[in-house]
C-alpha cells in the first residue's frame, strides 16, 4: 500500500505531496500552489527519494512541517474496482467491509491490483465478499 506525505514549510509557497510504495521508495510527487522557479529547484534538489532521507529531512528542517495524507476509501470505490456485480453480493460484501478498521479498507482496495496480477490462467478471481473475507492483503 502507498503512503502520500504532505510537506509544508515557510520557505516555500504551495505544498508538496509524496507517494512512497511499500518498499519506502519514492514513487510520485506533485507540487501545489504558486512555487517559484528556485523553490521547484530546490525542491528536487532536496527530494527524498526514501522514506528513511524523508525523516531525516524533517530532523533537520526547523520549518518543514510533515503529515501522512489520509485517503478516503469508500466501499463504492472498491465495488467499482472490483467490477465484479454480476457475480458478487454488494449487500454481503458492504456488510463485511463495514466490519473493517480504515486500515484493512485501505489495504483491501490497494492490494486488489496485486491481487488481480497473482491469479493463475484459468482461475476466475474470488466473489468480493470471499475476497474481503479471505484478508489475503494480511497474508
Amino acid at each position: 500500500m502507498n503512503i502520500t506525505y504532505s510537506l509544508v514549510s515557510s520557505k516555500f509557497a504551495g505544498e508538496v505531496r509524496l507517494t512512497y510504495n511499500p518498499e519506502k521508495l519514492l514513487v510520485k510527487y506533485e507540487l501545489f500552489g504558486d512555487m517559484t522557479t528556485n523553490n521547484i529547484a530546490n525542491v528536487l534538489k532536496y527530494l527524498p527519494v526514501t522514506t528513511e532521507q524523508l525523516e531525516g529531512l524533517k530532523k533537520q528542517s526547523k520549518t518543514l512541517q510533515v503529515s501522512e495524507v489520509i485517503e478516503e476509501i469508500t466501499f463504492d470505490m472498491l465495488w467499482k474496482r472490483y467490477n465484479d456485480s454480476g457475480r458478487s453480493s454488494k449487500k454481503k460484501s458492504l456488510a463485511r467491509w463495514n466490519k473493517f478498521n480504515t486500515d484493512n479498507q485501505r489495504k483491501s482496495y490497494f492490494y486488489y491490483p496485486i491481487y488481480i496480477k497473482n491469479i493463475p490462467p484459468g482461475v476466475e478471481k474470488k466473489y468480493l465478499e470471499t475476497y474481503l473475507n479471505a484478508e489475503l492483503w494480511n497474508n
